[in-house]
């Protein structure tokens, strides 16, 4: 279920990552930081509720590119860091036996993100966007710190204190939506501000020993923008009518 989950957020992916490099116009670098704040759940049969867990605040970071494609509307690709921070209380089994789980976890992940963005206001002053689209992303480090107890018919209680690697819980990937709203102050034709609101819903299981485990981010960042007239991966010449790769380059 996992790889089919996979392969389809892939075939979605791909088109809008090509899409995105190939596009010319004017161009910006954003380059933002932030806090993520993670929530889980369950999606799957008998699931549709809250993993009883206390959340922390985490960090995130993003490198994010953009191109506009009209007046109003860009399309940009994200590579974003973001951290998942949680204490977690489970708890399984039955009459025989059964074991419970209680600790810290902290899981990093990578993405990729991509975003076509409506943007309405003032370009030389204040300009408010909207923007939505998908993201996949990819564990790249994780930690764990607790206890793990168990217990059985005829044998006692025991307790393992867990510190190390949360890997094992964690599946490789993650993907899903991503919705956000901020603002653009332009100090100048070079450099302004951002102020960014974001939820990302995923839609690939998370869990490695839990069916259909997904989570809600939300996270506020703040960055600073640097535009370019002209960034082109692929280079129009009109007048011949034809097309010539080109390096990235500015056209002052």
């Amino acid at each position: 279920m996992k790889n089919k989950q996979i392969r389809i957020y892939v075939q979605w992916f791909a088109p809008f990552l090509l899409f995105s490099l190939a596009i010319q116009g004017q161009s910006a670098l954003q380059i933002d930081a932030g806090i993520n704040h993670s929530h889980f759940g369950a999606s799957g049969p008998g699931g549709g509720g809250s993993i009883p867990s206390n959340e922390h605040y985490a960090p995130q970071l993003g490198v994010h590119y953009e191109s506009r494609k009209h007046t109003y509307f860009f399309l940009g690709i994200e590579l974003n860091y973001r951290e998942k921070d949680a204490e977690i209380s489970e708890a399984t089994g039955g009459r025989g036996g059964g074991f419970s789980l209680d600790g810290r976890f902290q899981v990093h992940y990578l993405s990729l993100l991509v975003l076509p963005e409506l943007r309405l206001g003032n370009e030389k002053k204040i300009e408010w966007y909207l923007n939505g689209g998908l993201y996949l992303g990819r564990l790249i480090s994780s930690q764990f710190s607790g206890t793990k107890s168990s217990y059985a018919i005829g044998t006692s209680p025991s307790s393992t204190t867990v510190n190390g690697s949360a890997d094992s819980y964690f599946s490789g990937v993650d993907g899903g939506y991503v919705l956000g709203s901020g603002l653009v102050i332009n100090l100048n034709e070079n450099y302004g501000l951002t102020l960014n609101g974001r939820g990302m819903l995923g839609r690939i299981n998370t869990s490695s020993v839990n069916s259909d485990v997904i989570s809600l981010d939300l996270g506020i960042t703040i960055g600073i923008l640097f535009h370019f007239k002209h960034f082109n991966f692929i280079h129009l010449d009109q007048k011949k009518g034809s097309s010539a790769k080109a390096f990235p380059q500015f056209l002052l």
